[in-house]
């Protein structure tokens, strides 16, 4: 295995929402799938948090009338300013490193202020030892005020994304979901008192298929796996929940060879553990199906 990856795991945190034993039972299932995908890598779960713990901006949606937190959109200022901080690593005076600041430093505290609210909050609540953190959540998400909703936000360089699976429960774009709000309540920022009870769709096998395929996909591309154009594959693009639900759960060869370059397991090793994680998940599934 890559030394620098050997001892960085991957973090999931949930559920910026209701937190109980349901939520609970699904963030650790999602775990121990993760922990057989990316084999090889140790995958940790930190203390799941509440949507006035991250201190969050949230709405109510005014086309499906459900609340929605806000991740924030990465713009080409805030990329441009890390990557230029990460190729030079000029050293100017009073600062972190031997008594000098570097442009990384002060390139990563310009992108960090200009970062959305669960955005932030990822990035403060990252460990030092970590390969990437991973928000789950299922409550909806918007990246700003002019978009209508969006499955997840993530800054792949930084090693950090958040991503809802609201929108995974079969009955979500239904007159009848119980998400929907009652009264059309504009709640004032600061209270999340909102959030109290609010309903959190059943864990049905069918979302627990579509959650295990958006974690892995996401986190692949914090590998450096771009979308696969090759064959039935977890890292194809999809442009909707149909097209997304066509693919396959896994890598196909091409793509699992690259994720091998990177984390250095033995492939059969790998299979087998999946074959035995997944065969003891099924039996444990919180769906109950």
């Amino acid at each position: 295995m890559v030394a620098w990856l050997q001892f960085r795991p991957v973090y999931l945190i949930g559920s910026f929402g209701e937190v109980g034993v349901k939520t609970d039972l699904y963030v650790e299932w999602l775990r121990q799938y993760c922990q057989a995908f990316f084999f090889g890598l140790s995958v940790k779960l930190l203390p799941a948090v509440t949507v006035a713990e991250t201190g969050c901006t949230f709405r109510v949606n005014s086309n499906s009338h459900n609340l929605q937190i806000l991740t924030g959109k990465l713009g080409r200022l805030t990329l441009l300013s890390f990557l230029l901080g990460y190729l030079t690593c000029v050293t100017c005076t009073y600062g972190s490193v031997g008594g000098k600041w570097t442009v990384l430093d002060i390139a990563l505290l310009l992108w960090v202020s200009l970062l959305g609210d669960l955005l932030r909050f990822l990035c403060n609540r990252k460990p030092k030892d970590a390969f990437c953190i991973v928000g789950i959540t299922m409550i909806d998400l918007y990246p700003k005020d002019s978009w209508n909703f969006v499955f997840g936000q993530a800054s792949l360089s930084m090693g950090m994304g958040v991503f809802s699976f609201a929108r995974y429960d079969d009955n979500f774009y239904s007159r009848n979901y119980a998400g929907r709000l009652k009264k059309r309540l504009q709640p004032k920022q600061a209270d999340y008192s909102v959030f109290d009870g609010y309903y959190t769709p059943p864990i049905s096998s069918t979302l627990l298929l579509r959650s295990c395929k958006t974690m892995t996909h996401e986190i692949g591309h914090m590998f450096g796996i771009r979308h696969c154009q090759w064959l039935n594959c977890v890292m194809q693009g999809s442009n909707h929940l149909e097209e997304s639900d066509r693919r396959t759960l896994d890598f196909c060869p091409i793509c699992l060879r690259k994720l091998q370059v990177s984390v250095r397991f033995k492939i059969a090793e790998r299979y087998k553990l999946q074959y035995i994680c997944f065969t003891v998940l099924r039996y444990r599934s919180p769906s109950g199906n």
